[in-house]
């Protein structure tokens, strides 16, 4: 039987370790290109990657029936140890363990892209955690 799979959009946020301002602004478009090319290699699409010191939001495209969990796990996992290896930020630098992953119909890509892109205008008035947390209750979670 033929196998169908629809693509499906995917935000994904996950912070520093303890939620630390450690991606400084002179670091952060090689970071943000390095997860595009992570993304790339897991044969998704980015479509907006930005974030703060403390975190990270990425909205992508999954283009393949691979369990999420990989994907996120991959794209963490080898840039922490890119990070790691080229010295950008602190010594022995780790993502939090967990992240949101949140699917996006493809009608609020755009205006979440926009969002995404507008970070420090929007951390200028509420935190991560109150971001998150909105998200969460935005999506009944």
């Amino acid at each position: 039987m033929e196998q169908k799979f629809s693509k499906k959009i995917i935000h994904l946020m996950f912070s520093t370790d303890k939620g630390e301002a450690l991606i400084l602004e002179d670091k952060e478009s090689i970071i943000y290109d390095y997860l595009s090319m992570q993304l790339k290699e897991q044969h998704c699409t980015p479509k907006a990657i930005n974030g703060m010191p403390d975190h990270i939001h990425l909205l992508f495209e999954l283009n393949q029936p691979k369990p999420i969990h990989e994907i996120v796990s991959k794209v963490k996992e080898n840039s922490r140890y890119w990070i790691n290896k080229q010295g950008l930020l602190c010594e022995n630098f780790t993502w939090q363990k967990g992240s949101g992953v949140f699917n996006i119909h493809e009608r609020d890509a755009k205006s979440l892209s926009t969002y995404i892109l507008n970070q420090k205008g929007i951390h200028q008035t509420i935190s991560f955690k109150e971001e998150y947390m909105s998200y969460l209750k935005l999506n009944l979670l």
